[in-house]
Order: structure tokens, then C-alpha cells, then sequence
């Protein structure tokens, strides 16, 4: 053994080896059965495992005592005594290993060769891969969805499990596009599916089917391509969820948009809907649209870029608005228009959009500024007259006061000739 161990080409080929290798002699008892074995040699592989001890002449028992316990040191003696190689898996945790360990033990001549495999991540791959198909099962039986697989040219569908919304959905059948996909979408399925196998690609798409009831529905599919490693496809796998009830209100939503655009189009009223922080023109009918100079393009368009001018020449008086506008010439016009804007909110109360309603008050407008005008007028000549009345007044008051002084003054002067009269009479008396 002495020889061996310091042969330089033994020990590279020994050491080299990607296992642990231990080579052992027996030990025995009193009674002549074999009770341990004592350590001849580790490799460095093993060394990695309990470091750089001194191991030699120890009992493998007493270097691992786990063995002890687990019966890996029973299975040695076996073999020992029987000659019988034998290889198992055992669970080792002790000297600061926690490992599965694959050991093969083989008897030559008087000594016991051990090879040690530490197998941990293919167990635990093996875990995982076991878990992963059970919760797949678990996902695809909890699923309500269909889920099935194809092969490579999709001429074969084997559907797997999940609820059965479509015809016949548990049996593989070559013909499952005439069974399963709405006559009216056939060749747009089978176009996406030409698409998806000569691309490589995931298949995706919103299709009618026909339902276990006889009925249509509708469905989105989803399927992706497996590919070997030469990236050939070897079959796909998919799932289909039956998005009937979403069409149904998608259906139902649309025509109450389309009756909402008809009562706004039609109403003689200038009315528009301005969605989310930037205002964009979702909808507004001919009336406001004439009111704004504008046409249909600026649909879609945020409202302080499709009419500009709106924004920085707009002088409002309560709820009516004089408004500037570029006409068809690009001059810039005018014209009154009396404007209600009321907020619109999702069922949470959150505002998402204003609706818009406006009326041409220009008439309106020009009777009042003429209703002004006249009673500027009025207020302007009632004062000039009540400023003429006044004067009439002061001049008249005046003329009273002269007369009134006149008349003193005339009283004074007739008094005199009759007092002297009188005089001269009571003197002739």
C-alpha cells in the first residue's frame, strides 16, 4: 500500500478523481467479525469535505460517527464480509456536511475501496423538478382556463385539463380547428398559427369558438413553441381563457358609446368630452365644432393644441365667454357663447374627463349690449335733464328774489309821496 500511495502517477489519477475516495482495511473484534475499518488514505476530494486532519490510522467511525447511525457503516461491513459490492444513496449531516451522498463500496483483496458522490443538487433538482410537477398539475386542475398541448404543426391538439369551455375539449383530435374555432375566424387563426410556427414565435390572439352548449364564445389563446437544441419545434404548449363575459360587456360598452356619440351628435346643442389631465377631444359634434372654427382632426388631439387660442383669449362673464377663433383665412374672430363644463367620474368617484356644453349667445349678446347702449342713453339725457330742471329752478328762484326786492323797493318809493301828503294835509287841517 506504502508503494502505491507514493507512486506520482497513482497519486495524480487519485487525486484528480471528481468523487471522494477512501481506501480502508478492516478492523475486528474479539470475536472475529469486522467492526470498523481503519483509514489507509482519503483523496483530496474527501479532504475538501472534513478539511486537513490527520486521519490515517483512525477508525472511519470514528472520523464520521454518523455512519454509526444512519447504517452507511453496516453496509460497509456487508460488503466486507460478503464481497458483494454495493452502491446506495443515504442523507449525511454531521462534521459540518449536510449532504446526500451516493456510496460505492467494493472489496479488493483485504481492503475496502470507498467512492463518495456528493449528490445533493441532483436530489434536490429532482425535489424541485417534483414539486414543479406538482404544482403544475395542481395549477392546471385549479385553472380556469383550458390548457392544452400540440404538436409541432399544430395538427394534433391534446388538451390537458383546466374547465372545459370548448367542444369536445378533453379529447385529442386532429380535426379540433373544425370543432373548436369559429367558422367565421378559421382563416385568421390559421394565418397567426402559420405565422407563430415559421417565426418561433408565441401565438396570441382573441378568436369566436364554438362552446360545449352549442353556443359562440369567445377566447384568447396563448401558445408557446418548445424547441429542441437544434431550435427545431418539437410541440407547442398553450392555454385558452374564455373571455365571453369581458366581449359581452366590451359589446355592451360600445353601443352605449355609440348611442352616448349619437345623442352628442345629434343634439342642437354644441357639446364635447375632454378626457384625462392633457383634455384630450375625445368626442365633439358639428355644432361645437363649428363654434370652434375647427373640423373632425381634432379628435384625439389635447385641447390647448388643437385650438390655442382658446387658452389666452377668452374673456369670461360668469358662464358666457367672449371667444377669439381663427377663421378659415387664419384672421382671428369673435363670438359669444355661454359654456357649461360638468366633471365625469368613474364609479369611485374619480374625475377622468369634463363634458362640455356650449350655445351661441352672440344674438343675445348684441340685444343686451344694445339694451345697455339705449339705457346709457336714457340715464345720459334724464340727467341732462334733471341738469336743465335744476337751472330753470336757480334762474327762477332768482327772478322771485328780484321781484321780491323790486317790489320793497317800490313799496318804499310810493310810501314816501303819500306820507309828505299826508303831512301837508294835517298841517292845511
Amino acid at each position: 500500500m506504502e508503494s502505491i500511495e507514493n507512486n506520482p502517477l497513482f497519486r495524480t489519477v487519485f487525486d484528480s478523481a471528481a468523487n471522494g475516495i477512501a481506501i480502508m482495511q478492516s478492523v475486528y473484534d474479539d470475536n472475529g467479525r469486522i467492526e470498523d475499518f481503519e483509514i489507509l488514505l482519503f483523496n483530496k476530494f474527501t479532504l475538501n469535505w472534513i478539511g486537513d486532519v490527520e486521519y490515517k490510522g483512525k477508525r472511519y467511525g470514528d472520523v464520521f460517527p454518523m455512519v454509526k447511525e444512519t447504517g452507511i457503516l453496516q453496509k460497509f461491513i456487508a460488503v466486507a464480509e460478503t464481497g458483494v459490492a454495493d452502491n446506495f444513496e443515504s442523507w449525511y449531516e454531521g462534521e459540518g456536511m449536510k449532504h446526500w451522498f451516493r456510496f460505492t463500496a467494493v472489496k479488493q483483496d483485504e481492503l475496502l475501496v470507498i467512492t463518495t458522490e456528493d449528490i445533493s443538487e441532483i436530489k434536490q433538482a429532482a425535489v424541485d423538478l417534483k414539486e414543479s410537477e406538482s404544482h403544475f398539475k395542481a395549477l392546471v386542475n385549479a385553472s380556469s382556463d383550458v390548457i392544452y398541448s400540440l404538436n409541432a404543426d399544430w395538427s394534433i391538439m391534446r388538451p390537458l385539463d383546466g374547465r372545459g369551455f370548448l367542444s369536445d375539449a378533453h379529447a385529442p383530435v386532429e380535426g379540433w380547428m373544425e370543432i373548436n374555432v369559429h367558422a367565421a375566424d378559421r382563416d385568421a387563426v390559421k394565418k397567426a398559427i402559420a405565422e407563430a410556427i415559421a417565426n418561433k414565435s408565441t401565438f396570441e390572439m382573441e378568436h369566436r369558438v364554438n362552446t360545449v352548449d352549442g353556443g359562440t364564445g369567445w377566447t384568447f389563446s396563448r401558445a408557446i413553441p418548445i424547441l429542441d437544441e437544434q431550435q427545431n419545434i418539437i410541440e407547442w404548449f398553450g392555454a385558452a381563457s374564455d373571455i365571453t363575459e369581458r366581449k359581452t360587456i366590451e359589446q355592451s360598452l360600445k353601443q352605449s358609446e355609440s348611442r352616448f356619440r349619437n345623442v352628442i351628435n345629434t343634439t342642437p346643442v354644441g357639446t364635447g368630452v375632454l378626457i384625462g389631465p392633457e383634455l384630450m377631444i375625445e368626442t365633439a359634434n358639428d355644432v361645437i365644432l363649428k363654434f370652434w372654427n375647427r373640423d373632425h382632426s381634432i379628435i384625439g388631439k389635447p385641447f390647448t393644441e388643437a385650438i390655442p387660442e382658446y387658452s389666452t383669449g377668452v374673456a369670461h362673464t360668469d358662464h358666457e365667454a367672449l371667444a377669439y377663433f381663427h377663421n378659415a383665412e387664419g384672421q382671428l374672430v369673435s363670438g359669444y357663447f355661454n359654456y357649461s363644463y360638468t366633471p365625469l367620474r368613474d364609479p369611485d368617484g374619480t374625475i377622468y374627463g369634463v363634458l362640455i356644453m356650449a350655445t351661441d349667445v352672440a344674438k343675445e349678446m348684441m340685444s343686451r349690449k344694445i339694451l345697455e347702449e339705449s339705457e346709457s342713453r336714457y340715464r345720459a339725457l334724464s340727467q341732462t335733464l334733471e341738469h336743465q330742471v335744476n337751472e330753470r329752478t336757480r334762474e327762477l328762484q332768482r327772478s322771485n328774489e328780484d321781484l321780491q326786492q323790486f317790489a320793497h323797493v317800490a313799496s318804499h318809493d310810493l310810501k314816501e309821496p303819500v306820507r309828505k301828503i299826508k303831512t301837508f294835509t294835517n298841517r292845511l287841517e
